[in-house]
């Protein structure tokens, strides 16, 4: 549980540390490589992050949950753009964004019953 508890607040930092840099406007270089590091990958480090801070205090884990954790991610990104879109949220509004965090939950999906369930 310690390791999942680490991975999870990593991801969630280094996606924090991305934004910021952005933001400080030191990660300003317009290539495809740098525009995916900018706008996607805080979103899938924040989704995998949230994906495996969710199963940290249970004591055991079914597919069933898996499934349904990734469901729930999908459905938060779905919200949270669309809140965007009508402007109750600072943001833009990407369709990108929502495909993002369904990858990302997948991934999420995949790291959980690959290696944390067996792990825990």
């Amino acid at each position: 549980m310690r390791k999942k508890v680490v991975f999870s607040i990593f991801a969630l930092l280094l996606g924090v540390l991305i934004y910021y840099l952005y933001q400080k406007q030191i990660l300003i270089k317009n290539n495809l490589f740098f525009s995916f590091i900018r706008n996607y990958l805080p979103d899938i480090l924040w989704a995998i992050s949230f994906y495996s801070i969710s199963a940290i205090f249970l004591k055991e884990i079914t597919k069933n949950y898996i499934i349904y954790t990734a469901i729930y991610i999908i459905i938060i990104s779905i919200i949270f753009e669309l809140l965007q879109f009508t402007g109750v949220v600072r943001g833009t509004f990407d369709i990108f964004d929502i495909i993002i965090y369904a990858i990302s939950a997948i991934i999420a999906s995949l790291i959980e019953n690959k290696y944390w369930r067996d792990k825990k």
